[in-house]
């Protein structure tokens, strides 16, 4: 995954480069974000078609205490543990083909889309299936 959202690009840019407020530097601190799964890609605005089949929901994982990604090495970071998302409920996923890291649960905050990129493998989620990556299997890149 090496696509970054217009919304990270901004605030990245304003934080190292001396916006004249805290925002964009505490705006980056994130505790907690949500791993969301797509069925038509996003891109650096947002959008894309993400699962909406029944039970799905995003995956939250923290960003505190390393729990839950290692640190980065060679511009590349990796899930540190397995992020299992719940059992898919009746009538499936469909084709899951790309992922997205939130800022929060739900897209009704507004523009909160992070990171996001296509899978390397797409795969078909039917009903009682388990989507899971397996560790060090989600990676990041600021490409």
């Amino acid at each position: 995954m090496g696509a970054m959202s217009d919304t990270l690009e901004n605030l990245v840019l304003d934080a190292c480069l001396g916006k004249a407020d805290t925002y964009a530097a505490g705006d980056l601190d994130n505790a907690t974000v949500w791993i969301a799964l797509f069925n038509a890609a996003p891109n650096d605005a947002g959008g894309g078609t993400e699962v909406s089949g029944t039970s799905y929901a995003r995956l939250s994982k923290t960003n505190e205490g390393e729990t839950s990604w290692n640190n980065a090495v060679g511009g590349l970071k990796t899930n540190k543990t397995i992020f299992t998302f719940v059992e898919a409920g009746s009538g499936g996923w469909g084709t899951v083909t790309h992922v997205g890291i939130y800022k929060h649960a739900t897209s009704t905050v507004g523009t909160n889309l992070l990171f996001w990129g296509a899978l390397n493998t797409q795969k078909a989620v039917g009903v009682g299936d388990i989507f899971s990556f397996g560790i060090g299997d989600l990676q990041i890149t600021l490409d």
